[in-house]
């Protein structure tokens, strides 16, 4: 399921993703990471920083405060997607321009 929003309010996506992680719903966690990493990328550049580090930050208070959430295999994966994605982000400067990971 496609999820999309307004411009702008990308943070909402990754606040649901969150929010199904924790509840232990992994697949659509993946799947609504995905969704807004794909809005993130759509984004206009100077909208693309705040989203990835606020979510990386999120994601990370998350694992580091329930045990629950860091023994979730798909929270690995997704906390390395959105390291990698605001790392291509800082060394392009703008926006990120790796494909999609199939893996993730």
């Amino acid at each position: 399921m496609p999820l999309s929003c307004a411009p702008g309010r990308i943070s909402v996506l990754f606040d649901l993703a969150l929010a199904l992680l924790v509840t232990g719903r992994s697949d659509e966690a993946t799947e609504a990471y995905r969704s807004a990493i794909g809005a993130v990328r759509a984004a206009a550049v100077r909208r693309r920083l705040a989203p990835l580090s606020v979510a990386a930050e999120d994601l990370d208070d998350a694992i580091s405060s329930r045990p629950d959430v860091a023994v979730l295999p798909a929270a690995a994966a997704i906390r390395e997607r959105l390291r990698r994605e605001l790392g291509a982000l800082i060394a392009d400067g703008a926006s990120s321009t790796d494909p999609p990971d199939p893996a993730f």
